[in-house]
């Protein structure tokens, strides 16, 4: 509740704010924060969580606070039609939220196999189950995302030929170009997904499509084709394996300290609270790190498949149509206005097309 009216009470006072302020950013960013906050202090209360042996239960509470949120900073965004704000909404249940929910349900599946049967499995064997089940959600997790997301196909003959000739040139095969259809609020995104030749796919949202040139549209298309074929996803999944296997050690490491001090009906919300801060510090400072060195990767692609004016030009373009300052910080992509200084200093010479990924100190 605090937080509601916090939120309130700075999209009241907006108008005193520059045109460039980051607020919506901002306060978006907060109201993640403080939704993370409230249910740690729940799980902490609470011995209900821990009589949970299904984790899609456990944080139903904290997507309860996180909509509850998310519709109160949504008048920062200049949604005050009801219609519209709850199109925003519905938006960020789509991409957010399902996604999620599909593997937290395969969290659970594997869990309850693992470890909630009466089987004795060895640790190797617990390794090898994970394996068996995560291959084939990460190979149908493109097409899962396409039914949430309700993607449509681009069979436009003109379109279509040219992304298939941008995706022949990066010596990239994927299943199909795909776009969001409009959802009642302006959304300006594109992605690449998948592992695998018949798995890959490539989806740009339909604003984004009719807002850009041809040249722009060819640079956008080789920056998603060029994390695919630099295997930046692969890169981006050992990582957060390896992440949380030495956060999971370092957690039951510290199991030893905290637990004698606290009843064991809260043994298991302290681990998922520790978890969950060690996971966003990690994703913030590690994960952060990779993945501005391999989106600078994909930018040069892009560029190199285009234009370098092309890629410029496609990034302000987006950050305009966004409402975003050049200058804003991003924690995954560096701001704009570093990555067009990025690609304008950098030698523009395209038979430069494997140059190894740069982790910037």
């Amino acid at each position: 509740m605090a937080v509601h009216l916090a939120a309130r009470m700075i999209i009241r006072f907006k108008h005193t704010l520059s045109k460039s302020s980051r607020l919506p950013t901002r306060l978006d960013q907060i109201s993640q924060l403080a939704a993370l906050g409230i249910f740690s202090y729940w799980a902490l209360s609470s011995p209900w969580i821990a009589q949970q042996s299904l984790a899609t239960l456990c944080i139903l509470p904290l997507l309860v606070v996180q909509l509850s949120l998310w519709w109160s900073i949504s008048a920062c965004y200049g949604l005050r039609n009801i219609k519209k704000r709850w199109s925003f909404l519905l938006l960020r249940i789509r991409f957010e939220i399902l996604p999620a929910l599909v593997l937290i349900l395969f969290i659970d599946l594997i869990n309850n196999i693992v470890y909630l049967s009466e089987v004795e499995w060895s640790q190797l064997e617990k390794v090898l189950i994970h394996i068996a089940f995560a291959i084939p959600i990460l190979l149908f997790m493109p097409g899962i995302l396409l039914k949430c997301w309700s993607c449509k196909a681009i069979t436009d003959p003109q379109m279509l030929n040219m992304l298939q000739s941008i995706a022949q040139q990066s010596k990239v095969s994927v299943r199909g170009f795909y776009t969001w259809p409009r959802r009642g609020v302006p959304f300006y995104n594109a992605m690449a997904a998948g592992f695998g030749k018949r798995f890959q796919v490539v989806i740009i949202s339909q604003d984004l499509l009719d807002a850009l040139s041809e040249e722009e549209i060819q640079a956008v298309i080789g920056h998603e084709l060029g994390h695919l074929r630099y295997r930046h996803l692969l890169i981006y999944l050992a990582l957060l394996f390896t992440m949380s296997t030495v956060i999971s050690w370092l957690i039951s490491i510290s199991e030893t300290w905290w637990q004698p001090y606290l009843d064991a009906q809260y043994h298991l919300s302290v681990n998922l609270t520790l978890h969950a801060i060690l996971i966003l510090i990690a994703i913030r400072w590690i994960f952060g790190l990779v993945s501005r060195a391999c989106e600078g990767q994909a930018d040069l692609h892009g560029a190199r498949v285009s234009s370098f004016s092309a890629m410029q030009s496609a990034l302000h373009k987006v950050a305009m149509l966004v409402g975003q300052d050049l200058d804003t910080p991003n924690w995954r992509h560096h701001s704009i206005a570093q990555r067009i200084t990025n690609l304008a200093q950098h030698p523009q010479n395209p038979q430069d097309q494997d140059r190894p990924l740069h982790i910037p100190s």
